[in-house]
Order: structure tokens, then sequence, then C-alpha cells
């Protein structure tokens, strides 16, 4: 039940997917940030978009360091609007490809 606090368990498929995606944007962004270009750092998958596609479109995903993710002001958490500006016009024919995809 979406938005009634309770937590439900993943079953095996869902984390085999979730796993699997994660590999896959790692693959697409060459394991470095897509932002500032870091490698050899922890680095985390990012979902520009959440509908159907959550687990199964590895091209709505994108890899970040961990400041470029959630902790820079600027960064996909926290900056939102701002990172979203800096995407568009840093991937403008991967950003037309990803809007293609989902529905609005």
């Amino acid at each position: 039940m979406a938005g009634s606090g309770v937590i439900m368990k993943k079953t095996k498929k869902q984390r085999l997917l979730e796993k699997d995606w994660k590999v896959a944007v790692r693959h697409n962004w060459g394991n470095k940030c897509a932002k500032c270009g870091r490698e050899g750092c922890k680095l985390d998958t990012h979902h520009l978009y959440y509908g159907k596609l959550k687990w199964t479109e590895p091209k709505i995903g994108v890899l970040l360091c961990s400041g470029c993710h959630k902790f820079g002001l600027e960064s996909a958490h926290k900056g939102g609007l701002v990172f979203y500006n800096w995407f568009f016009k840093e991937y403008p024919e991967l950003s037309k490809e990803i809007l293609g995809l989902i529905e609005l």
C-alpha cells in the first residue's frame, strides 16, 4: 500500500531487476560520474524518472558520485531543478530519448 508507511519486502525477482538495472547503468556511464567525471570512488545510480520503467530501462538512470548525487548544493537530490537543467543541457539527445520513453 503506497503511502501507508508499511514497508514491503522486495521479492527475489525485484531484487534481481534492481541489481541488473544498476549494473547496466554503471556500464552505460563507463563507471564514472556523469556530472564531474570522478572515478574510483563510491558511485550511486540515480533514477531520472520513476514510472513503470523504474527497474527495466537503464537509459533513465545516471551514475553519480556522492557529491553530485546527494550532498552537493547542485546535486540531484539537493538541487534537483538545477541538476535537471544541467542534465538536459549536457545530454540533450539522451534527454530527448528519455522523454520519448516515458508517459507524461
